[in-house]
């Protein structure tokens, strides 16, 4: 391109071989110096601003025109090219309100479609560069479209206010503001949104009334929502910013666009179809009252996720919509459609959601709008297997990466593999290119032979995928209904030609599956086929005596077969030396707490998972005492929160505040396991927004769901004043709040605080404010009654569940009676694990030996269950595993009781149960 001239000139063939349609990459650019003649001259000087413009050409019809139109852009692209983390909702709103805020009538659609475009190209070029995965795109195109909504609602609600008067409406006998809430539907609600999706939205308002000038409030929120789509829709001369459907209301078409709560709810309760109902796991407020769109989703809940009498009904209704779905598609014919197709995004989709619906009642955790997210979670309590989370969550993010190729390149709301070959190449190319750059490797060099391979795996993997998904369906039904998470450990399709290795001698039925599940997956991945090749005979055996014994294991090596290298070693501790994942006293546990972004948090995943995997091993060829294996777990875990945190800062540089994280819970005890939550609190040193958006970021990376999975979920909800309360507290905040406002279950919970991760000095002065607050505060008449009804009320909401922390008899006995102790003594701030605390606290006679002694046997029983089976048990009852007993009494390093783990959890259950009425009833 002689315009250019050096050095940028001479960097442009290298440059285009990198991108995914170098022909069109060089067209735009052309075009674009042609529109911007002084462009050259800065490019000549800048050559580093090149790549990100070809990237943009190559990948995106519509944007590079947007370029072309608006050359002012490129300085756009250039000043944000260098970021490597998504921005966070406030960032996106605060750009927003300071770019489209000021405008006026018909300038106000123009500027949301200017800021859209904006923002595109940003998330486009991250996207395109392989900077970003798919669920932090999506995620983040979702975020634009909640900022745009929240803004177009802040102008609608001024304009009808402005015409009409607020709206008002009686509520607990006085007058108060009728607000009302936008919902997203479909992928905005989900947090998927596309490229070029629309915007399903559903407009939900308090109560009728009318507005302080006599007009009805049902008059005053159809404007609203009218004015609100149409600044959100409204064609411009740049083209609309949105397409909003108000198709998926109640009634539909026929329905009005906007309804009080009583009458939506009403219709829900009603009139309904089950595929509507279904819909609404997908339902989120994107903006407007955020009290009101969490009365919404708490009250049609029970109707989305029913108890067990409505689970037919809702698996028939998602089986009825995945029909209707694929006849409507008959009639339209044409190619492959990645969406709607037999085996595509609609059938993973409908998959997850009617497993969903026929467990989410009972298990409140599987309640999510996100896809890959619901795969994650389902997989994680059991309801879906291994081989089966693999293939469909694999599958999904095949799909979705190909629709969004798709819409990237031409801007439009298509799903059809193009019939054009040079776009076919384009499409294969740039697939290729993103996952090259998410793996940190470079693109393979552009060649005929290399295109055509690339179009040739698209379309192999793209079959494989849907045929996977499609065999699925087939027995969906069945295994949603009994709740039989193996039906749907299907077997993989013997790759041709190969043979598996036979399995060694000695092998029950479930070891010789599981075996021959991981062979046929190490067979597919080239490294783990290399591991396949390379294990000796004492390692297969010992690979092999763990997939026997352990679902968990076989999960995860059929998940990574690679990682069965751990087997390799002789070791059985080798926790016991220092490893690159544990080490003392080196400073950066994780290799991941050196990256950021998108690669930071799949390393992370990786070390974690990988580590966690090693220890389980360790455990099932040589178990150490309960202490000793969970203590493991929550050194792992204090790691992954460090390296998250550095990982977090890194991104932020300079700019990032001071973050001190505290541990409550299993993980405050030192005694997190396999599935648990880590219960977190984060103290900043100021209220300032920047440690706020600090600790989301932690949270992203270490709960996000990814195509590896994630480290394990956060729970920041015991933070003061739970989910309505500040993200990040002050240590005089905290302890200001205990000194005056917590109630006694929260003084409780408290207790069991220790510093985990980030600045020393913060943590240490947060738990000096806790300590001196909840000492002043509380006392035995203080708490013995509230805790007793908390008690109470955990054993009434768990009925039948519980796991064995919640129902009588369960470690939460313990719990409490360790609270009231701790509470009842002026000065007393436990520390340790439950065990160690009910030793050390003042109880009565030799309570607190054998309490400590039936909480032993409950953790042991309950790591072992966890371990073997790959779920958290549901209840008290122990299931019957082959391997539990000699784990059980390697883990309480002792013989068990003739009776086996069954009398040892049913004894140590009653013990608990009855010290705690003793003691609590004495007072």
């Amino acid at each position: 391109m002689a315009r250019l001239g050096p050095p940028a000139g001479t960097h442009l063939p290298r440059l285009l071989a990198r991108v995914a349609d170098p022909e069109g990459a060089a067209q735009g650019l052309e075009r674009f110096l042609a529109a911007a003649p002084a462009a050259a001259e800065t490019l000549r000087r800048e050559p580093e601003r090149l790549h990100p413009l070809l990237a943009i050409f190559s990948d995106s019809r519509f944007l590079g025109e947007g370029l072309i139109q608006d050359p002012t852009l490129a300085d756009w692209l250039e000043r944000t090219r260098h970021e490597d983390r998504p921005r966070h909702p406030e960032e996106i709103a605060a750009d927003l309100a300071a770019l489209a805020g000021g405008a006026r009538g018909p300038e106000r659609s123009l500027a949301l479609t200017r800021f859209k475009r904006r923002e595109y190209l940003r998330i486009v070029l991250r996207d395109s560069l392989g900077l970003a995965s798919l669920a932090e795109t999506t995620w983040e195109l979702s975020n634009l479209a909640d900022a745009i909504l929240a803004q177009a609602y802040a102008w609608a609600w001024n304009d009808c206010v402005t015409r009409f008067g607020t709206p008002m409406h009686a509520a607990r006998q006085r007058r108060q503001v009728t607000g009302m809430a936008v919902l997203g539907l479909g992928k905005l609600g989900g947090g998927e949104l596309n490229y070029s999706s629309d915007i399903d939205l559903l407009f939900v308002y308090a109560a009728p009334g009318e507005t302080a000038q006599g007009e009805a409030s049902r008059e005053f929120f159809l404007k609203m929502a009218q004015r609100l789509t149409a600044y959100v829709s409204e064609p411009t001369l740049e083209g609309a910013c949105y397409r909003a459907d108000l198709r998926l209301r109640p009634g539909g078409r026929e329905g009005e666009i906007a309804l009080p709560l009583a009458a939506c709810l009403a219709y829900y309760r009603g009139p309904a179809r089950e595929w509507e109902r279904q819909m609404l796991i997908k339902a989120r407020l994107c903006a407007g009252d955020a009290a009101l769109g969490r009365e919404f989703l708490a009250a049609v809940a029970p109707l989305v996720y029913p108890a067990a009498g409505g689970v037919a009904a809702a698996i028939a209704g998602a089986r009825e919509a995945r029909a209707r779905i694929h006849a409507e598609q008959g009639r339209i014919g044409g190619g492959c459609d990645v969406k709607r197709d037999p085996g595509g995004i609609r059938d993973v989709e409908f998959m997850a959601q009617m497993l969903q619906r026929a467990h989410g009642g009972a298990e409140p955790w599987l309640q999510v709008g996100n896809t890959l997210q619901a795969l994650q979670r389902l997989h994680d309590k059991g309801r879906l297997g291994g081989p089966a989370w693999q293939t469909l969550a694999g599958a999904y993010t095949l799909f979705r990466q190909i629709e969004h190729r798709l819409q990237l390149r031409f801007g439009e709301q298509t799903h059809r593999l193009p019939a054009d070959a040079g776009a076919l190449r384009a499409l294969a190319r740039g697939i290729a290119r993103s996952q090259a750059g998410q793996r940190g490797g470079e693109p393979t060099p552009l060649s005929p032979a290399a295109d055509a391979e690339a179009v040739a795996a698209l379309h192999r993997r793209l079959q494989a995928a849907m045929a996977a998904v499609s065999a699925y369906w087939e027995d969906a039904g069945a295994a949603a209904g009994e709740g039989d998470a193996q039906a749907f450990r299907l077997r993989p399709p013997e790759p041709p030609g190969q043979s598996p290795p036979a399995p060694p001698a000695g092998l029950g039925p479930r070891g010789r599956r599981h075996w021959r599940h991981w062979v046929e997956s190490a067979q597919r991945d080239p490294a783990g086929k290399e591991v396949l090749e390379s294990l000796d005979a004492a390692a297969r055996e010992r690979l092999a005596a763990a997939l026997d014994a352990s679902d968990f294991l076989a999960e995860a090596m059929v998940l990574r077969p690679a990682e069965a290298r751990l087997f390799n070693a002789a070791d059985d501790w080798p926790d016991d030396r220092q490893t690159a994942w544990l080490p003392a006293p080196a400073p950066a546990p994780f290799g991941a707490a050196r990256l950021t972004g998108a690669e930071a948090m799949r390393q992370l995943r990786r070390e974690y998972q990988a580590a966690v995997w090693r220890q389980a091993a360790a455990e099932l060829a040589q178990p150490r005492p309960v202490a000793t294996a969970l203590r493991r777990m929550s050194q792992r875990a204090a790691f992954a929160v460090s390296a998250a945190l550095a990982s977090a800062q890194a991104e932020l540089g300079g700019d990032a505040p001071p973050l001190g994280i505290l541990a409550l819970g299993r993980l405050g005890l030192g005694e997190f396991d396999l599935f648990s939550d880590a219960d977190l609190v984060f103290i900043a040193a100021s209220g300032d927004a920047s440690a706020a958006r600090l600790a989301t970021r932690v949270i992203t990376l270490l709960a996000s769901y990814t195509g590896d999975g994630m480290v394990f979920p956060v729970d920041a909800r015991l933070r003061p004043e739970g989910t309505q309360g500040e993200l990040t507290r002050t240590p005089n905040g905290l302890g200001a709040y205990f000194a005056q406002r917590a109630s006694p279950w929260e003084a409780a919970s408290y207790l069991k605080a220790r510093p985990l991760a980030g600045d020393d000095g913060l943590n240490q002065a947060a738990m000096a404010a806790l300590r001196g607050a909840i000492s002043q505060r509380f006392n035995a008449a203080a708490v013995r009654a509230p805790l007793a009804a908390m008690r109470r009320r955990l054993e009434q909401e768990t009925a039948g569940g519980g796991g064995f922390k919640s129902p009588p008899g369960g470690y939460y006995d313990a719990d409490f009676l360790t609270a009231v102790s701790a509470l009842s003594t002026p000065g007393t701030f436990p520390t340790g694990t439950l065990a160690q605390r009910l030793l050390a606290l003042p109880l009565p006679a030799s309570a607190g030996e054998q309490l400590a002694a039936a909480v032993t046997v409950l953790r042991a029983a309950d790591h072992a269950i966890r371990l073997l089976t790959g779920k958290p048990p549901r209840d008290l009852t122990v299931p019957a595993v082959p391997a539990l007993p000699r784990l059980l009494a390697g883990l309480l390093q002792r013989r068990l009781h003739p009776g086996g783990p069954s009398a040892e959890v049913a004894i140590a259950s009653q013990s608990l149960r009855a010290i705690y009425h003793r003691i609590m009833e004495s007072a």
